[in-house]
């Protein structure tokens, strides 16, 4: 009696463990299931919002040349290339004047002179890649027809809206209409 009892004791074994197993499984699926959602949403943002105007312009002046014929996508390319140099430097200012900014700000002594400064600084490195964004723009437009500088603000209209999911409340509408493009 007792090799019976010890047998059903083992053969119980086996089965638990196979579900545990099976628990073991399920589980690891699920996380890895959410991690991979969590990933993808995290990835999908990487680019975040459409950025800083300058970047949203030469975006939209990017993709607008390559419909351009040769002689003015040469000259668009150009004007980008002359403005991605510029901007190269402003950026570089940009950011030493947002670090002074902050340090200014989190000093263990306050100094609102120092921290006026650092941000009146920040303003006009902002200021400046405007005024080139601008003159870049101004260049390319001279060039163009009314019909193409009607295309090119499209563009920039278009890349200057935020990204909308279809599960922003913005974004749903009754009865099943859809949005209306401009």
């Amino acid at each position: 009696m007792t090799a019976n009892g010890n047998d059903a004791s083992r053969a119980g074994t086996p089965r638990r463990r196979r579900w545990i197993w099976l628990v073991l499984i399920v589980s690891v699926g699920l996380n890895l299931l959410f991690v991979g959602l969590v990933a993808g949403r995290m990835w999908a943002r990487l680019d975040g919002p459409p950025g800083a105007p300058h970047r949203i312009v030469t975006r939209a002046v990017e993709k607008f040349s390559a419909k351009l014929p040769a002689s003015k996508k040469q000259r668009a390319n150009s004007l980008l290339k002359k403005q991605r140099e510029d901007n190269r430097s402003l950026r570089r200012e940009f950011r030493e004047a947002r670090r002074a900014a902050k340090e200014a700000a989190l000093a263990t002594t306050y100094d609102e002179k120092r921290l006026a400064d650092a941000l009146a600084r920040l303003r006009d490195v902002r200021t400046s890649q405007y005024q080139a964004m601008h003159a870049m723009v101004l260049e390319l437009l001279k060039d163009l027809t009314l019909e193409e500088r009607k295309i090119l603000l499209r563009y920039i209209q278009k890349a200057s809206r935020p990204h909308r999911h279809a599960d922003h409340p913005g974004n749903r509408r009754k009865n099943g209409e859809r949005r209306r493009e401009q």
